[in-house]
């Protein structure tokens, strides 16, 4: 069975969430990371959710109000480049995980997207403060609308070159053309389970399998997957997983 892009997202989010943690959601859009979000910090955890649009932001906290889970979210209308500052303000610390969500806000002003500068300016941010305690970057892009691919692209020469130039990190060989892959890919990573599956049923959303480059290293201070859909105007998946400073100089 095929899963969405936004699931797999989840799936590796989840896995960096500890009880009690903070989370970012840098693109709040109609409010779904954010929800997630809240869910995977607990009732001591916290998240900080960031949109430039006022639209966004009241979306998310009708959607978060719905739940019963406005108590647990700072949400900020602003910049995401200005992630460190409203960090800063909302005094939050144990920061695990990253969201972004690439584009236009569903439902709002579609000739309104996110712009590669501001959005590699905050990506920078954002791993900078997940190198402290360790955590996952997600970072879903979407290549179907005007400077989308052009985004997307700048957004991969980003994190390979940031991640190739983090302590250690060496580039291993990832999976290429994995619509069908090897069944040693899909015992290599248990959680690609699906890898062999490959069908996108024509809706773009689904995942392809293409996983084009891993970097790691042995002690896995730092990996980037890059999991793409079958469309080629289709989103693109980036997750980056990082250990923390503290791991590192341990090693």
């Amino acid at each position: 069975m095929t899963k969405p892009l936004t699931a797999i997202a989840h799936e590796r989010i989840a896995d960096s969430l500890p009880p009690a943690c903070s989370a970012i959601d840098a693109t709040a859009g109609n409010g779904h990371d954010t929800l997630f979000l809240a869910h995977g910090v607990g009732p001591h955890g916290s998240v900080l959710s960031i949109d430039i649009q006022s639209t966004a932001i009241e979306q998310t906290r009708r959607r978060l109000q719905q739940h019963g889970l406005l108590e647990r979210v700072a949400l900020t209308e602003g910049d995401h480049r200005n992630m460190r500052d409203f960090v800063e303000q909302q005094g939050l610390d144990n920061i695990r995980a990253v969201m972004f969500n690439l584009g236009y806000h569903p439902g709002g002003n579609k000739e309104m997207t996110t712009q590669a500068p501001s959005t590699l300016s905050a990506m920078a941010a954002a791993i900078d403060i997940l190198s402290a305690n360790g955590g996952t970057l997600s970072v879903m892009a979407y290549r179907g609308h005007a400077g989308g691919a052009h985004e997307a692209d700048e957004v991969k020469r980003f994190l390979e070159g940031t991640s190739k130039n983090l302590p250690g990190a060496i580039i291993c060989p990832g999976v290429e053309d994995a619509v069908n892959p090897p069944l040693e890919a899909s015992w290599r990573h248990p959680w690609r389970h699906y890898l062999h599956t490959g069908a996108d049923d024509g809706t773009g959303e689904f995942f392809r399998g293409t996983l084009e480059r891993e970097i790691a290293t042995p002690q896995n201070e730092c990996k980037l997957d890059v999991i793409e859909t079958q469309s080629y105007n289709g989103p693109v998946l980036y997750l980056l997983s990082l250990n923390s400073n503290e791991e590192r100089d341990n090693e």
